[in-house]
């Protein structure tokens, strides 16, 4: 060990700087909190072009979003670091990093306009990547010679591989920063045309170095004294970023999904006005059944948020408005609020009934469990009605269906059902 720490002393040091941040990161609060993040310098493009943060240009090379992200760099680094250290040395390494993962961290800051935490060191090691590749190709003879050799086509099929999932998760899952990755790449690429040549241009490295050391200690300076400052209207700023961000994805899954976080922050915020405003004007654009099924679905399972399921299920019965399963689901949320005041019986016995009305083959399986859904709900509205005797008999026959059929929901049924016998006494 100790003769590799002497033959690889920049990779030693980044890597252990990087592992110490992430201790840190856990120490705090956790490596996936965001406010942690944030804290320690994670970029922020609203910090830094509305505050002045310029600090996180360069400290979010060192942070991490969680275990699994962190041993994903921490095994690209290994193989990447020792290998340009063994070429350019072991100053150019730390500088090449370094200035990889600010050119990353700046293209993130002019291109994206979110406020959402960008973190990681996968700028700066996209960078070597891109100092690697363009080597291959722009370096002396003897240099392109030793990377065809060592690394063949591995690195090229690697770094495409990186972009393609990276535009891949952006459909679906946006937790890539793709503007970062092309940033780090580009400033390897321009590193390999600056240094053809691995044995010369010491002279240009050192500069680069000395510049880079107060630019560096002063930014984690800058850090521990003013990284603060950003968590007072974190919430407000996280909300408002998701809410952005989900206006990149109408009506798609994704979109959903930021929008569940949004509403969060929102009231975490303490402004759930806004959220619920930005909410409802992201419904007009869901036209999916499914999708406003299962977003349904997700507020159903928060007692706080019946009036966004509310608008979900509105939206989910406009969009299919001759289908039973809306209209029961709408009916049962009236007649199922927290908030009993704002319950609505008559409206919810009016849908449901008509739901009953639409089923499409009652005498089939799939009609019959239909029913025995439906008639639970409409013994609730009629209960909440005070009609007992039609309660009674729509709950009787959901049961009996329900029994017959095995349905998953029978206790609830029953339970109903006795609810109703009870209170007829």
């Amino acid at each position: 060990m100790g003769r590799w720490l002497r033959r690889f002393p920049g990779t030693a040091a980044l890597g252990a700087v990087t592992l110490g941040f992430f201790v840190l990161q856990w120490w705090l609060g956790g490596t996936t909190d965001d406010a942690v993040a944030t804290r320690l310098g994670a970029m922020r493009p609203d910090r830094v072009a509305e505050h002045g943060e310029w600090f996180r240009l360069v400290m979010p090379m060192f942070l991490h979003l969680g275990p699994i992200h962190f041993a994903l760099n921490g095994l690209a680094f290994v193989q990447l670091a020792l290998l340009v250290e063994y070429i350019w040395g072991t100053l150019r390494l730390l500088v090449f990093y370094l200035l990889c993962g600010i050119g990353a961290a700046l293209m993130t800051a002019t291109f994206t306009g979110y406020a959402l935490p960008s973190l990681g060191a996968s700028g700066s090691l996209m960078g070597l990547a891109g100092l690697l590749l363009g080597a291959r190709y722009l370096g002396t003879p003897a240099l392109r010679l030793f990377l065809g050799e060592v690394l063949g086509r591995r690195l090229f099929w690697g770094v495409l591989f990186t972009f393609v999932v990276g535009l891949l998760l952006e459909m679906f899952f946006p937790v890539v920063d793709n503007w970062g990755h092309l940033g780090g790449f580009l400033t390897g690429l321009l590193l390999a045309a600056a240094t053809p040549d691995a044995d010369s241009g010491e002279g240009q490295t050192l500069v680069a170095g000395a510049l880079l050391v107060p630019v560096v200690l002063g930014s984690g300076l800058w850090m521990t004294v003013r990284g603060d400052d950003a968590l007072t209207t974190l919430d407000h700023d996280m909300a408002w970023a998701l809410r952005a961000k989900a206006s990149d994805y109408p009506g798609q899954v994704v979109g959903a999904g930021l929008l569940l976080q949004m509403l969060d922050r929102f009231d975490a915020s303490g402004d759930p006005t806004a959220g619920q405003e930005a909410f409802r004007r992201e419904l007009e654009h869901f036209d999916e059944p499914f999708l406003l099924a299962n977003l349904a679905g997700a507020l159903f399972t928060d007692p706080a948020r019946g009036l966004e399921t509310e608008w979900v299920l509105q939206r989910w019965v406009a969009i299919e408005p001759s289908e039973p399963d809306p209209l029961n689901a709408l009916a049962w949320h009236l007649v199922t609020r927290p908030d009993a005041e704002r319950r609505d019986p008559v409206r919810a016995e009016e849908l449901v009934r008509r739901a009953l009305q639409r089923i499409a083959d009652p005498a089939s399986k799939g009609g019959r469990r239909s029913r025995a859904a439906y008639l639970d709900t409409l013994g609730e509205a009629l209960l909440q009605q005070g009609k007992l005797d039609e309660a009674l008999e729509a709950q009787q026959e959901s049961f009996s269906l329900a029994t017959e059929l095995e349905l998953g929901d029978l206790p609830e049924i029953s339970a109903r059902l006795e609810r109703i016998r009870e209170a007829s006494g």
